[in-house]
């Protein structure tokens, strides 16, 4: 088809080809999901944003439009522009290096999506999706509601300073031959972490009562959950009964020495003794209490996020610091060619009369492509209120080269697809 056939087309809006293109909006309006062309991967042949039916009327009324695109190219090489070489239609050459860079990013995806590091990534982070997916459906669609990590634990860290301090003391004072401080430091310690791991999961098996030992619990979910729970029990038992044998130590050796020397025995010779064990069931309660609050009602919700949370940022930096870098030097490599092509356009521009004479046979295509673009918007308007009319809601998707999804697709709603722009491209 030539330049003069294809601006002698009908794309009036009383025209054939708009009312075949209006007729289509009765295959697509119902449709839930609509698949967009794409505009990283849009030429001549296939512009951006179009639906299926939109992308077949295209097809039908425009098949031609590359030929009459390919006789002003033809027209604008025949100016001649010394050692610069022939003249060029700026559009093509425009469009042409936005293609390659767009081109040369998707190979780099290819490649950073096939690296050993994001293929081991990948089928975790989908696992841990699909596992938090389900918890959320659970939990009634809500995120989990839990404290921040750092908080908890720097919490229940604080409560048990006072009494860490006072246990250390009482090991360091057992006359012992083996007890030094690094081993009363040690023993410290240990019961510190054993007291806070009995009040974490005494405290968060509380608060998940119902999900794992619950009627609506499964035999393993219950036996498992029971376990746990004794272990905590037994953990904590067994660490007092270290603290309170220590101080035992201490107080029999104090009450024995005043029984040897006539002295009356107080309230003020019992107080260690009860301040040390007392305080180390006190910050047990405290613990457990905490543990309730910090911990969410559905098993594993709150783990299950951090994990995917973690996951994801470990591909984000990844993403950032191999392929973003990357894709950076195509962006910066096609501005230069940009730049340069607005150099040579307007040197081009200064030969005066040819230029101008390819320039409005030119236009009178551009003219043309306003008036398709005119039809493609009005069809996308209504369908989108026809739609809206009918109680339909569509999710427009469309490929994303910025995501950090191998599939790199993105969503949008009605509202969004109608800010994108649509455009016929020259290349």
């Amino acid at each position: 088809m030539s330049l003069q056939e294809y601006v002698a087309l009908d794309f009036s809006v009383e025209g054939r080809a708009a009312k075949d293109l209006a007729d289509r909006l009765q295959q697509e309006y119902s449709e839930p999901v609509v698949v967009l062309s794409s505009e990283h991967q849009a030429d001549a042949s296939l512009p951006p944003f179009l639906t299926r039916s939109m992308w077949e009327w295209y097809s039908q009324y425009v098949e031609h439009r590359t030929k009459a695109i390919e006789e002003v190219r033809a027209a604008f090489a025949t100016i001649h522009l010394g050692s610069s070489g022939q003249g060029f239609l700026y559009e093509h050459e425009r469009d042409t290096i936005e293609k390659r860079r767009n081109t040369d990013i998707q190979q780099e995806r290819r490649q950073f999506f096939q690296k050993e590091q994001v293929q081991s990534l990948r089928p975790k982070i989908e696992s841990a999706r699909i596992e938090y997916d389900r918890m959320r459906m659970a939990a009634g669609g809500r995120d989990p509601e839990e404290w921040n990590r750092t908080l908890y634990i720097g919490l229940m860290t604080l409560i048990a300073i006072p009494e860490a301090v006072l246990n250390f003391r009482t090991f360091a004072n057992m006359q012992m031959a083996f007890m030094t401080d690094a081993i009363a430091l040690a023993l410290t310690i240990i019961i510190a972490i054993v007291i806070a791991f009995a009040s974490d999961v005494v405290g968060e098996t509380f608060k998940q009562w119902r999900e794992l030992i619950g009627g609506n619990a499964s035999d393993t979910t219950k036996g498992t959950a029971i376990r746990k729970f004794s272990a905590a029990w037994f953990a904590f038992v067994l660490a007092m009964a270290i603290v309170s044998g220590g101080r035992y130590t201490l107080f029999a050796t104090d009450i024995q020495r005043k029984l040897v020397t006539g002295e009356v025995l107080g309230f003020n010779d019992f107080l260690p003794f009860a301040i040390t064990v007392g305080g180390n069931i006190l910050v047990f309660v405290f613990g457990v209490f905490i543990a309730i609050a910090a911990h969410d009602r559905i098993p594993g919700y709150g783990r299950t996020a951090r994990k995917l949370v973690e996951l994801e940022r470990k591909l984000a930096a990844l993403y950032k610091n191999v392929l973003e870098k990357r894709v950076q030097r195509h962006q910066s490599a096609a501005q230069n060619d940009l730049d340069k092509l607005e150099q040579r356009e307007k040197m081009q521009a200064r030969s005066g009369a040819e230029y101008a004479s390819r320039r409005r046979a030119f236009e009178k295509l551009r003219d043309i492509d306003n008036r398709i673009v005119s039809l493609l918007d009005k069809y996308r308007g209504g369908l989108v209120r026809m739609a809206t009319t009918n109680g339909y809601k569509i999710a427009f998707v469309v490929t994303d080269i910025d995501s950090m999804e191998e599939r790199a697709r993105r969503e949008m709603t009605s509202e969004e697809y109608l800010r994108q722009r649509i455009r016929l491209p020259f290349a």
